[in-house]
This record gives C-alpha cells, sequence and structure tokens, in this order.
C-alpha cells in the first residue's frame, strides 16, 4: 500500500496514465493476494495454496499487463507461464 500511495505521489512523467494505473494495481494487486491467500488456507495445505497463488500471479500480471499496459508477451513470459503452470500441476498431482 506504501508504494502505491508513492507511485501516485512521485514526480510523474508527461505521460502520467501509466504511472496512475501502476499505482491502482499495485494497491489491488497485494490486496487481492492477501484476501485470497488467507482465505484460502481454510481449504488446503498451505504450500498448495502458496505456489497456486504465487503462480497465478504471475500468469495474471502477464494477462492484465498486455491488456492495460499493452505491453509485449516475450518469449520469457511465455516460458515462465508455462513453468508456472507445470508448477502448478505437478503440485496437484503429488497430493
Amino acid at each position: 500500500m506504501l508504494l502505491s500511495i508513492l507511485l501516485f505521489f512521485l514526480k510523474r512523467p508527461a505521460a502520467s496514465t501509466k504511472w496512475t494505473q501502476a499505482a491502482i494495481c499495485a494497491f489491488f494487486g497485494i490486496f487481492v493476494l492477501f484476501h485470497f491467500e488467507t482465505s484460502a488456507y481454510r481449504h488446503y495445505a498451505a504450500a498448495g495454496v502458496v505456489v497456486v497463488l504465487m503462480a497465478s500471479a504471475s500468469i495474471s500480471s502477464i494477462i492484465l499487463g498486455r491488456i492495460f499496459l499493452k505491453d509485449a508477451i516475450t518469449a520469457n513470459a511465455t516460458v515462465g507461464a508455462a513453468l508456472a503452470i507445470a508448477g502448478i500441476a505437478v503440485i496437484y498431482k503429488l497430493q
């Protein structure tokens, strides 16, 4: 939350819309992560919850970055997303 406030009030370049979007995403990203992480602990083992949330965060940041910030989806991002999905599959296969 502190980072989102700092991003919002720091000296910004002329294109301030991306800074505002980044501040909003920073706030909601942390809030949503902690909210779903703490509510998921009631249902599953802690290791599985953490792996799924962290892998999902990387995948959603790639997709939302493309939609809102028009970032390119690079080969490294694609390989990282594939590894995250494979990691989720491994965790659920072992349980």
